[in-house]
């Protein structure tokens, strides 16, 4: 073979892009639970399960003993009980905790009925929602959802705003 030493020596390209799926994070899951994991390797087994991004993700929020996001059944249920984590959380600026809350909130809108109570406590959280927020959720949210909010009159205004500010761009 010492003829032929291209034969010998070839490269291998394997690229085998991992993507994040509830049966990946399952796998992940069992591995970690399981304890067989090193964690010197956890980043680049949960990157070979799920992804790079999810596994950076994944491993970050590990490291900074991670903050979980409000939840809309919380805000629904009684928004007074996370109030100051939803205000802290815009004074600390986590963008990334408030998008989660915010899409879990316009998906709860479209799947299931918002009673005068979910309602009652969504209109405080969307007073207290940045401006953005505020805008994205309404957006979002279908017209039956926001024909019910239009009964508080202080969010009213403030929808009223945002639509004429969207139809005049």
């Amino acid at each position: 073979m010492s003829q032929f030493p291209k034969l010998l020596n070839k490269s291998e390209d394997i690229n085998i892009d991992a993507i994040a799926t509830p049966a990946g994070y399952h796998m992940l899951s069992t591995l970690l639970n399981a304890q067989v994991v090193p964690a010197n390797c956890l980043h680049e087994i949960a990157s070979g399960i799920v992804g790079i991004e999810a596994a950076t993700t994944f491993v970050q929020s590990l490291k900074r003993d991670f903050e979980k996001p409000i939840t809309a059944e919380q805000i629904f249920k009684d928004y007074t009980k996370v109030k100051d984590r939803h205000e802290k959380m815009i004074r600390e600026k986590r963008n990334d905790l408030i998008y989660v809350t915010m899409i879990d909130i316009i998906a709860e809108c479209e799947v299931n009925k918002v009673d005068k109570t979910a309602l009652d406590n969504m209109k405080d959280y969307l007073n207290d929602c940045l401006p953005e927020t505020l805008t994205t959720i309404v957006l979002r949210l279908n017209d039956s959802i926001l024909g019910k909010l239009s009964k508080y009159e202080g969010l009213v205004d403030k929808i009223i705003d945002i639509k004429k500010s969207i139809s005049n761009v």
